[in-house]
């Protein structure tokens, strides 16, 4: 995958808690595959009009998520893949 790390990718807003999300986040868990989030350093706008800069990629390994109700929440812990 080419490098994310300085360059404005558009937000999408609304769809977190989706069927193929969480199918998808059920995968990273069962199998234990590092996956890499990208950090932002910068956003610009909002809603569907957002944008972030990428400022670095973590690598972890997602252990549990809940993406119900107001108080939506991710555990990992660190990878070094």
């Amino acid at each position: 995958m080419p490098s994310m790390v300085g360059k404005w990718v558009q937000a999408l807003p609304g769809n977190a808690n989706a069927h193929n999300v969480r199918s998808q986040l059920d995968w990273f868990i069962s199998t234990q595959t590092p996956m890499a989030i990208p950090l932002y350093d910068a956003v610009a706008g909002q809603g569907t009009n957002g944008y972030y800069r990428v400022g670095q990629l973590c690598a972890f390994v997602l252990q549990d998520y809940d993406l119900t109700g107001q108080d939506k929440s991710i555990t990992a812990s660190s990878s070094s893949g």
